[in-house]
């Protein structure tokens, strides 16, 4: 038995009020001899026992009254065996820990993950001074398994708090730190409920959640609260305590990658930074520095595996004016690689709240040169000397795009591999498609790259309607048509483009180029296609009728030119924009092969080569401090796919010593593949923060209680100084003394009244 406040239990001496009232009633009577109450005396006697234990009675029920009273403001609560019968006994205090990105926030001067275990320690602190059993389990948030099928990794295990806790405790918080994954709080809620419902009934449970609330995690949440509420259904006592301060000022990088699609060795092209702006106040003269480390795969060896990134170097710095808040701002800085290989780039912010944002990492992948096919129906391939004077205009200008011309017979004789070789596959002129090619190339677009069409004099309406059949032009093809002269005396231009990116050089009202170009012939579509159903108009005549259109094939896309790309029908390839409209051209259509997949930290690195040219082994190298990678982490399997036909390596998981994420940290992995030769063959990938950690927006109690009613919870900050959780401990014995003392003051007043002396009334008494 004990209290929850025992200081009242000073109380109890009030039991001896009523003694002493008693008392001193009775020293206030005095002995008077009087003749008449020998007659009362004797008639006292024979009912002497009987009002004594009326009044004993009465005494012992003020008394119990005073007692209970006491009991019920000084919080009586038990632990034996015959509370439990009324679902009392020990407590467990289950804490889940945020250690999510954003937990290292250190606004302040202190990070909030330190606060949050200073919280930890306070809980265990005062459990450790209750005398009932006291139990504590933590877990984190990015130990516990997706999916409530899946098995947590917890730090504590429901440990008893004892004496020799807290240098346990201290143990076990000195490795718990953020990390970089951005995990919100889901599952480890889930693993609770699956400890909740195997442990005993009679333990009382405490269900605490320390972390920063951040809005994106709770505000809108069905699945967080579908799981609090099952807690709350358990009977568990729910405490959120919020560790984080508002309003912190942080920026970030959210992007960085090439501007163009159209990257190769000895071409300088641009680089895209992004930052974004999470604080409510702008941000001036953000610089962000930019690294570059230059890849040399001409002597790889196993031996120099780990040893670092290639020759770094430093490039200019990117400058932004302002950020305002609450938005992104991007700008761009030219960048140039001599060599081929697989170089790396690198952007750092200064330090502010979080760390982990202020860098991002790209892969750029700079082949040699970019293939691409250029298949000319024209027997003199005219088509393919104009495009290929704009993809190898001399020696002076390299735009790192290779180009081969053949015959359309080449699409039929070509394999679907050799023709995956090419970034981007032109098609000019052609009067038929022989065999498969229909196929081969639906299938090359539906792989992510991109095929143009331009149809000219040599073109047919039956091969291009078996491109629309193929699903590779969106609408039929109805025959030829000459576009009708300009009224006379209006200014009007013959093509209207759309806000399609390669058609970046003509925007603007009067814009030069646009206004130079003259069309006077196309291929005319069927009247009854619906855009808006299926397909896409990019470009169209002054009369309205589409001249360039996009299907999008799976990943790929095919962009078909309705009007020929020699001067027969048009004018467009002799002039200027024809240049920049052709570049612009191949980098959307190669922008599916030369994309950067963006991979956020915590997620899977996934590579698969051919097995007739690999072995099945891997070693994977994982970033270092600096974030590159110097830290050798696994030697790795890949496992047969596609009935033997293809290797394919799987790294995700966790590390079964340290129970952290194999991917856990922002940088650059290195996977290094063994050829069936032996030589080694070398793959980097780039992971990132997620972006939207970034955003440390909290929520407060109104907004956590609009967004998980009707849970019940209890709302507390980490500059609270009150740590007692209003826990119970065992039984807590209030309502059911209440009860008793209401009844016990009935009995009271039925005993008084039957002790007391009530004279009959006046008419009783005539």
């Amino acid at each position: 038995m004990q209290f929850v406040h025992p200081a009242l239990t000073w109380g109890f001496l009030l039991l001896l009020v009523p003694v002493l009232i008693h008392l001193i009633n009775m020293m206030r009577r005095r002995r008077v001899q009087w003749a008449a109450m020998q007659f009362l005396l004797e008639s006292q006697k024979r009912n002497q026992r009987s009002v004594w234990f009326k009044q004993l009675l009465l005494l012992l029920s003020r008394m119990a009254a005073i007692g209970l009273l006491v009991a019920i403001m000084a919080g009586l609560t038990t632990s034996d065996q015959w509370s439990t019968l009324f679902g009392g006994g020990g407590t467990h205090h289950y804490v889940i820990l945020d250690d999510s990105m954003s937990m290292s926030d250190r606004t302040g001067g202190v990070e909030v993950m330190d606060r949050g275990r200073e919280v930890i320690k306070q809980i265990a602190a005062v459990a450790a001074e209750k005398r009932t059993p006291q139990r504590l389990t933590l877990l984190r948030t990015s130990r516990a398994a997706a999916g409530d099928g899946g098995v947590a990794r917890v730090d504590i295990s429901g440990d008893d708090v004892d004496s020799t806790f807290r240098d346990s405790l201290e143990e076990s918080l000195r490795v718990v730190d953020s990390t970089e994954l951005a995990i919100g709080p889901a599952g480890a809620i889930a693993a609770v409920n699956r400890f909740i419902t195997d442990n005993v009934e009679s333990e009382n449970s405490l269900v605490y959640l320390v972390g920063d609330f951040r809005r994106r995690d709770w505000s809108q949440s069905q699945d967080v609260k579908q799981r609090l509420q099952e807690l709350s259904n358990k009977a568990a006592e729910i405490h959120l305590v919020n560790c984080s301060r508002r309003n912190p000022i942080n920026l970030g990088i959210t992007r960085l990658a090439p501007e163009s699609a159209t990257l190769a060795a000895g071409v300088p092209t641009f680089l895209e930074v992004t930052v974004r702006n999470y604080s409510e106040t702008p941000a001036t003269g953000v610089q962000v520095k930019l690294s570059t480390y230059h890849d040399d795969d001409t002597d790889r060896k196993f031996a120099s595996a780990g040893e670092g990134l290639g020759a770094p170097h430093s490039e200019p710095t990117v400058y932004f004016e302002e950020v305002p808040p609450g938005e992104e701002v991007t700008r761009r800085a030219q960048i140039y690689f001599p060599t081929a290989g697989q170089h790396v780039a690198v952007a750092e912010l200064p330090d502010d709240a979080v760390a982990a944002d202020n860098r991002r990492f790209q892969i750029l992948n700079a082949p040699p040169a970019i293939p691409v096919l250029l298949v000319d129906g024209d027997v003199q391939q005219r088509n393919a000397y104009f495009m290929t004077a704009v993809f190898q205009p001399g020696e002076a200008v390299n735009t790192g795009i290779q180009p081969l011309v053949v015959g359309p017979q080449y699409l039929r004789d070509a394999s679907l591999e050799t023709l995956q070789s090419f970034d981007a596959i032109y098609l000019f002129d052609v009067a038929r498609f022989d065999g498969d090619a229909v196929k081969k190339l639906k299938d090359y677009a539906a792989s992510g790259r991109g095929v143009a069409v331009f149809a000219g004099p040599g073109s047919t309406v039956d091969a291009l309607n078996s491109l629309h059949e193929g699903g590779l032009l969106p609408a039929k093809v109805i025959g030829t048509k000459e576009l009708a002269p300009p009224i006379a005396g209006e200014e009007t231009v013959d093509f209207v483009p759309s806000e399609h990116p390669i058609f970046s050089v003509f925007r603007g009202e009067k814009n030069r180029f646009r206004n130079d170009l003259k069309f006077y012939q196309y291929y005319d579509l069927d009247a009854t296609w619906k855009p808006e159903e299926q397909g896409a108009i990019l470009g169209k005549l002054r009369d309205g009728r589409p001249l360039i259109v996009e299907q999008q094939v799976g990943d790929g896309s095919v962009v078909t030119f309705l009007t020929s790309l020699t001067p027969d029908w048009n004018n467009w390839s002799i002039t200027p924009g024809f240049i920049v409209t052709a570049l612009e051209l191949q980098a959307y259509l190669a922008s599916g092969t030369r994309k950067s997949a963006e991979r956020l930290v915590g997620g899977p690195i996934r590579v698969e080569v051919d097995a007739a040219n690999f072995r099945n082994d891997a070693l994977v190298f994982a970033p270092g401090a600096d974030r590159m990678p110097t830290v050798k982490r696994d030697r790795a399997t890949l496992t047969k796919q596609d009935g033997g036909a293809l290797l394919e390596l799987d790294y995700v998981g966790v590390n079964n010593v340290t129970g952290d994420s194999l991917t856990g940290l922002s940088g650059v992995y290195d996977v290094w593949l063994t050829q069936s030769d032996g030589h080694p063959n070398l793959r980097r990938f780039a992971l990132n923060v997620d972006p939207l950690e970034g955003d440390l927006t909290t929520t407060d109690r109104n907004e956590l209680q609009a967004a998980l009613a009707p849970v019940t919870f209890t709302y507390h900050t980490v500059e609270s100084v009150d740590y007692s959780w209003s826990a119970s401990e065992g039984f807590a014995w209030q309502d059911y003394l209440l009860y008793a003392l209401l009844g016990l003051l009935v009995v009271e007043q039925l005993l008084a009244y039957l002790t007391s002396y009530h004279p009959p009334a006046m008419g009783g008494a005539r």
